[in-house]
């Protein structure tokens, strides 16, 4: 009996050690996706506009996202595509396009733009969708 009571503590101090390194892990990553150019992204879901900040990189001259597929803000585009997309101050509408051919070089974009915090963000296993925003004039 001895045995398994000091066997249960160990478990249950691996758990919450496994809880609260998650915990971390999940937080310095917010913190890191935070703190460089970051856009808002504004969809229109049921409930009405929802804003999104998100990173953004320049490419083949578009604007491009990239975001998880289950993702709230990716699923109100694919139903409604028609976003507003606010990035120094200046807002204007745009297309979402999903563009699945381009997730390689999107994520090159963003490796390149925002280096070791890029890699900190892809360290966890991710549906990624590369987006391209088309201007509407």
């Amino acid at each position: 009996m001895q045995m398994a009571q000091v066997l249960g503590g160990y478990i249950v101090r691996f758990l919450l050690y496994l809880v609260l390194i998650l915990g971390v892990s999940f937080g310095a990553l917010a913190f890191l996706s935070r703190h460089d150019e970051v856009v808002t992204l504004t969809t229109n879901g049921p409930e009405g506009p929802v804003e999104t900040p998100l990173w953004v990189v320049d490419g083949e001259d578009r604007q491009w996202l990239r975001g998880n597929k289950d993702s709230g803000w990716v699923t109100r585009l694919r139903e409604d595509p028609k976003v507003s997309l606010e990035r120094g101050g200046q807002s204007a509408p745009y297309e979402a396009v999903l563009a699945p051919d381009d997730l390689d070089t999107v994520n090159q974009l963003m490796r390149e733009k925002y280096e070791w915090r890029d890699t900190m963000v892809m360290a966890f296993p991710s549906n990624s969708a590369a987006i391209r925003l088309d201007p509407i004039e």
